[in-house]
């Protein structure tokens, strides 16, 4: 019997969580620690004597461009760190009940939990889905375009509430995370929603930092063995090693840039397009007028048949990350986001309204002549994206379109498909009673045509 055995289960539990804690908190010490190096070597022992001839205003030049860009690094850090991806569970409206889900379990006759577990086992059935949309359903409000593989509305059995669309159940973290790009193990937090700008700006700037880094070790390193050479050729005895801090930060600090960059640049592809990792990797299933009881039978239109129908456009979709001002991009700092109460009912949708928040932010763009969004058409004071709470986002109606066409072609085939089968099946009960009949009658002939004896009368 373990340790865990003979101390009380929330013991047990406190302890496991502090050891998570702690253990979480070694890569956040080791990247901070690089960078401090990084910045401690440069300023203080590769600066003076890189540029000890040249012009004290220079010098100062090249300091402070490495502290401005290891002190930004370093909010950003914190601040993604600290504001985290966001989560489903912390807007009223998403979460169900314990009671609700286990009733939901009795109705649908499935089991609610194991005799090992108290937590309740949610196998992905449609019968269940369809009892909880019947008992407890999501803010109404709150338009989804995304479905799970059964074709309804997507539910986190591990947390207990309706996902919104983008978002994703993280098992590192054990919560749904909003519009959820990956867990990174350098940050041990997720990037999601609400941390997405400041994890771009410093993945920006920490490739410009580890850059000049590598750069200025580069050349000490280089000045530092023109110098000693210098030196042996006009008769020194006494040679001088390179520091081994300037070998290793040109080292450390070129392959952690190059790392860097190429995933800054493959990120920012991404939120031009305005993409995550996991949809980039995984294919995404849309709602559309497909029953959901035919997805299982066909392939329903999704991300790789139709395409992101969340991409509204390279400006749109950066926007939408990182805010309407493109002055306020590069300061690493949150963006505000507007509480949205998800429980109360709908309030009606006023375009014009709508049109005259969005003209005093000098914003039209997305409306046409008669004032109807090409996007979509969202209530006043709220807006989706930089704004709104991370639950719902814009769509491109074009490809939504699409969507839906590919959708109604699929159903014409399958109830072609289905047509056809039942003519085939038609045939088949045709054919065999045609055959029964057959079998009867020549059962009756031979009866007719028999002797007493059962000897044919032909045979005679």
């Amino acid at each position: 019997m373990g340790l865990c055995g003979l101390l009380p289960p929330r013991i047990c539990h406190a302890a496991g969580y502090c050891c998570c804690t702690c253990i979480s908190w070694l890569p956040r010490a080791g990247v901070n620690a690089l960078m401090f190096w990084g910045f401690y070597t440069h300023c203080f022992s590769l600066a003076p004597i890189i540029l000890s001839t040249a012009h004290p205003l220079l010098q100062t030049i090249a300091i402070l461009w490495v502290a401005t860009l290891y002190g930004l690094s370093f909010i950003s850090y914190f601040e993604t760190v600290r504001i985290g991806g966001g989560s489903p569970l912390d807007i009223p409206g998403f979460s169900v009940p314990l009671a609700v889900v286990q009733e939901c379990c009795t109705l649908s006759n499935q089991p609610s939990s194991s005799p090992s577990s108290p937590l309740p086992l949610l196998p992905s059935s449609s019968t269940l889905d369809l009892a909880l949309l019947s008992s407890r359903s999501p803010p109404p409000h709150v338009p989804s375009y995304t479905a799970k593989d059964n074709g309804l509305l997507r539910f986190c059995g591990k947390c207990l509430a309706w996902k919104p669309d983008r978002a994703h159940h993280c098992s590192s973290c054990g919560r749904c995370v909003l519009r959820m790009d990956h867990h990174c193990p350098w940050f041990a937090t997720c990037i999601g929603f609400r941390n997405h700008k400041v994890f771009l700006l410093f993945l920006g700037y920490v490739s410009i930092f580890c850059l000049s880094c590598a750069l200025s070790a580069a050349i000490g390193v280089y000045l530092f063995l023109n110098t000693e050479i210098d030196r042996l050729k006009h008769g020194a005895t006494d040679a001088a090693f390179v520091p081994v801090n300037w070998i290793a930060l040109a080292v450390v600090a070129s392959v952690m840039g190059f790392a860097v960059t190429v995933f800054f640049l493959y990120s920012l592809y991404l939120a031009a397009k305005n993409s995550t990792v996991i949809e980039n990797l995984e294919e995404t299933r849309y709602r559309t007028s497909l029953a959901p009881a035919h997805f299982r039978y066909t392939a329903p239109p999704s991300s790789r048949s139709v395409g992101n129908i969340f991409d509204l456009g390279w400006r749109r979709n950066l926007a939408q990350i990182m805010g309407r001002d493109p002055w306020m991009w590069w300061i690493p700092l949150p963006l505000p986001r507007a509480p949205i109460d998800h429980t109360s009912p709908a309030a009606p949708l006023d375009e014009e309204a709508s049109v005259a928040m969005l003209e005093e932010n000098n914003d039209t763009t997305d409306y046409d002549k008669a004032g109807h969004c090409r996007w979509n058409v969202y209530p006043v004071g709220v807006v989706s994206g930089a704004e709104g709470d991370g639950t719902w986002y814009p769509v491109n109606q074009a490809l939504l379109q699409a969507a839906h066409l590919a959708a109604d072609s699929e159903t014409q085939r399958l109830a072609q498909m289905y047509a056809h089968r039942q003519r085939q099946q038609e045939l088949m009960r045709e054919q065999m009673l045609d055959e029964e009949n057959y079998a009867y009658y020549a059962h009756h002939q031979n009866i007719l045509h028999e002797t007493p004896h059962g000897v044919p009368l032909a045979d005679l």
